[in-house]
Parts: structure tokens; C-alpha cells; sequence
């Protein structure tokens, strides 16, 4: 069976699994359980079987936590994740990146503009995106590991809720539920369809499996294994988890097209510049300041 072939099955077995579980939690309730939390300020519909996460919960204040980023290193790109780090509210926290070589003066000056102090390590050559993954994770340190892609951009409290969603729900990881979606270029914002966004884990270091050296997809195999063996809580809060398209994504545009048409409120033109003037107030400034990259 090809590679390709391969991951449609898997990605088919992890919708089911999905599904099946989603079934068992609103048959059982997940209060209880741990299994699903909202946001208390998300203005978003409420979600059948959802706890409330207060805004202020900071279960994971004793926990250090490794954010992990994989960058190719573009200073345009790299630099709204790099504010988004410095931003965080959540004290024990440290930030590892990987990068090719030749950009490793270019990431640190840029990490040095924002502030940041940041684990900066040259990527092996000929490395996936996977098996740079599994490096990153290595050389961090925390108890709890964050995935911190360098397209996105993230709201100051990230951290603080996601661990805390992690901490309470006693799961192996917890993943939001749906993303803000923002294709810059195109003045384009919207709310993804709930599901269990790959990009957004936050995790018990020691549950973890091995990401597979693939160059694409190899989140959804962790998601798998993660799901099966120890469970993910679900926390909705669109609001703390900007996902970029920067024309220089891992993805190419086909793939953000195919994502955009399962949105929901979408929003285009002047009503997305005022849109995005409002997230900036609950991200933060950061989001302005580094939102639209250069190319």
C-alpha cells in the first residue's frame, strides 16, 4: 500500500475514533469525565456536553512547559510566533527552535527583538518535519510539551488555558476544538469546524508518542496514538489559536481552499479589518504588529 494511500486510511480510522468517542461523551456527559471544556468567554454556541473553563483557571501554574517550533527560519514569518511566545502569561516556559544553519543568526536576532530567550538549534540535514519534531522535543526540558508553529500566532493566555484544560481533564493532551482562520493575503478571517486541530496539542511530555519522518501529516499519526492509548480533552476557544496562512505554509493553497469552505462566519474585505482590529484586543498587540507577513 502506498505512503499516500496509508495516511487516507489513518486519517479515516482517527474520524471514526473521533466520532465514536464524541458519541460516548455526550451519551455518558464529559463534566465528570474531564473529556471536553469551554471557554467561559468564548461568545461562540455552547457546545452539548462542554464544562466551563473560567478564564482566570491556572491549574498548571507548577508546570513547566516547552513550547517546540520547527521554522524554516523566514524573519517575516517566524516573528509573530516568536511575539506570540513573549506575550504568554503562563511564568514557566521556555522555547525551542529548530532551524536550518544558515538562519540561525536571522532567528536569534529576531528572537532578540521580541525579547525572547529561546533554545535556538541547528536542524540535522535531510531531517522530515517529523523527525525534526522528535529532535525539538529532545533537546526541551518541560513537563508538558506545547507544538508552537511559526505561521500562527497566538493569544497571550495560550498557554495558561490549554494547560489548564490539560491539567484538570487528568487526559494525555488536550487540542482545541476549532482555530481562527486568517488568510491575510485575501483579507479573508473565519471559525473552523470543530474537530481536533493536529497543531494546537499541548501535552504530558512522557505521553507522547514518536512523530513518523514524514514531511507532512505526521501530527495526525500522534493524534492517533495519543486518542487511543490516553485520551484528549477538547477545549474550545477559537480566539486563542490564529491559524496563518502565509503563502509559505508546510501546505499549499488547495489544502487552505478545502479548509476555508468548511468554515463558519466568514468574514472578507472591510468587515475582516474591523474583525481583526477586534481579535487584537483579546490576543493581543502582537497580532497587529506581526500579523501580515511580507510576502
Amino acid at each position: 500500500m502506498s505512503f499516500r494511500k496509508q495516511l487516507k486510511t489513518l486519517r479515516k480510522s482517527t474520524l471514526r475514533a473521533l466520532a465514536a468517542a464524541r458519541r460516548e461523551t455526550l451519551r455518558r456527559g464529559a463534566l465528570a469525565k474531564g473529556d471536553a471544556y469551554e471557554l467561559v468567554t468564548d461568545p461562540g454556541a455552547a457546545w452539548p456536553g462542554y464544562a466551563a473553563l473560567p478564564a482566570v483557571a491556572d491549574d498548571a501554574a507548577g508546570h513547566s512547559i516547552s513550547c517546540v517550533m520547527v521554522s524554516r527560519g523566514f524573519p517575516d514569518i517566524i516573528g509573530g510566533a516568536l511575539a506570540s511566545f513573549a506575550a504568554q502569561d503562563h511564568a514557566r516556559r521556555e522555547l525551542v527552535v529548530v532551524v536550518p544553519e544558515p538562519q540561525i543568526d536571522a532567528v536569534r536576532r529576531s528572537a532578540a527583538a521580541q525579547a525572547v530567550e529561546a533554545r535556538i538549534i541547528a536542524a540535522p540535514d535531510g531531517a522530515t518535519l517529523g523527525e525534526l519534531r522528535n529532535f525539538a522535543i529532545a533537546r526541551s526540558d518541560g513537563e508538558i510539551v506545547c507544538q508552537w508553529d511559526d505561521d500562527d500566532i497566538y493569544a497571550h493566555d495560550r498557554l495558561r488555558l490549554t494547560a489548564a484544560a490539560l491539567v484538570r481533564s487528568q487526559k494525555a493532551a488536550a487540542m482545541l476544538n476549532r482555530v481562527t482562520f486568517w488568510w491575510p493575503a485575501r483579507r479573508t478571517i473565519a471559525i473552523s469546524r470543530p474537530r481536533h486541530w493536529e497543531g494546537t496539542i499541548t501535552a504530558w511530555r512522557k505521553a507522547i508518542p514518536i512523530y513518523p519522518a514524514l514531511a507532512r501529516g505526521e501530527d495526525t499519526f500522534v493524534t492517533h496514538g495519543i486518542l487511543r492509548y490516553g485520551g484528549i480533552a477538547k477545549l474550545d476557544a477559537p480566539e486563542l489559536y490564529v491559524y496563518r496562512v502565509t503563502g509559505r505554509n508546510t501546505w499549499d493553497a488547495p489544502h487552505f481552499e478545502k479548509i476555508l469552505k468548511a468554515c463558519t462566519g466568514l468574514s472578507t474585505g472591510v468587515e475582516h479589518d474591523r474583525r481583526v482590529e477586534r481579535l487584537a484586543g483579546r490576543v493581543g498587540h502582537h497580532l497587529r504588529t506581526h500579523g501580515s507577513p511580507a510576502a
